[in-house]
C-alpha cells in the first residue's frame, strides 16, 4: 500500500466513502462491523455530505489508484475519518452556527471542552482491514489537530466492542468512565451504551 494517499475529502467523494463506511459498519467479513448489533444504515448520503461542507469539521479519506493491487477492483477511495472541533477552535464557527454538527463538547463533561475534538466515521474498506490504513488515518487526524493546538481527541466505542477498544486503546485512548446513550435508534440489543474514551493529540 504505497501509493496510499491521505486527504481532505470533498464533494466527489462522497459516494466512495459511503460505500465503505457502510462495508465497514454493517457489511459482513471486516472486524469493525456492527450489522449484529446494530440495524439500519450507519449513515446517509445526504448526511455524509453534510459532514465534508461543514467547516467545523475535518474529513480525511485514504485514497490509492484504482490499478493499484493487491485487491481486485479495489476502490479509489479504502478508508475515511472525521473529526469534529472545538466550537471555539479558530478555524471552526461555533457549534451553534453548524446545523449538521453534532456538538463534541456536549459528550463529556469530565474533561475540558475547550481542547478536545470527536474522532468518527472511521472506517476502512473489510477486504483490506488490518494493513495500517486506519492507523495513518488516526495519526493524520491527530497531526491535523496539532497544527490547530488541540490536544485531545475522543472517541465513542460501542458497548460489547471490546476488541475495537483494545485497539483504541493500544493507541493511547483511556476510558473516562462516561457512557453514553446510543444516539440513534435501530439497536438490536438493548441498553447498550457509547463508551468515552480520550486520548492525547501527541
Amino acid at each position: 500500500m504505497t501509493a496510499l494517499q491521505i486527504r481532505d475529502a470533498d464533494a466527489d467523494d462522497a459516494q466512495g466513502m459511503h460505500a465503505v463506511i457502510e462495508a465497514a459498519y454493517r457489511g459482513e467479513g471486516g472486524w469493525t462491523t456492527e450489522g449484529h448489533l446494530v440495524d439500519g444504515a450507519r449513515i446517509t448520503l445526504d448526511e455524509l455530505q453534510a459532514y465534508i461542507a461543514d467547516p467545523a469539521r475535518i474529513v480525511l479519506v485514504a485514497e490509492r489508484p484504482v490499478d493499484e493491487g493487491p485487491v481486485e477492483e479495489a476502490p479509489r477511495i479504502v478508508g475515511c475519518c472525521t473529526v469534529h472541533l472545538p466550537s471555539d477552535t479558530p478555524d471552526s464557527p461555533d457549534a451553534t452556527d453548524s446545523p449538521n454538527a453534532t456538538d463534541a463538547t456536549d459528550a463529556t463533561d469530565a474533561t475540558d471542552e475547550r481542547h478536545l475534538a470527536e474522532f468518527g466515521l472511521f472506517a476502512v474498506d473489510p477486504r483490506i482491514q488490518s494493513g495500517g490504513i486506519g492507523r495513518s488515518l488516526l495519526e493524520a487526524a491527530r497531526q491535523r489537530l496539532r497544527e490547530r493546538g488541540i490536544d485531545r481527541l475522543m472517541i465513542q466505542v460501542l458497548q460489547s466492542r471490546r476488541e475495537l477498544r483494545a485497539w483504541y486503546e493500544r493507541r493511547g485512548f483511556e476510558a473516562t468512565g462516561e457512557v453514553l446513550p446510543f444516539p440513534a435508534s435501530g439497536l438490536k440489543v438493548a441498553g447498550l451504551g457509547m463508551d468515552v474514551l480520550v486520548a492525547p493529540v501527541d
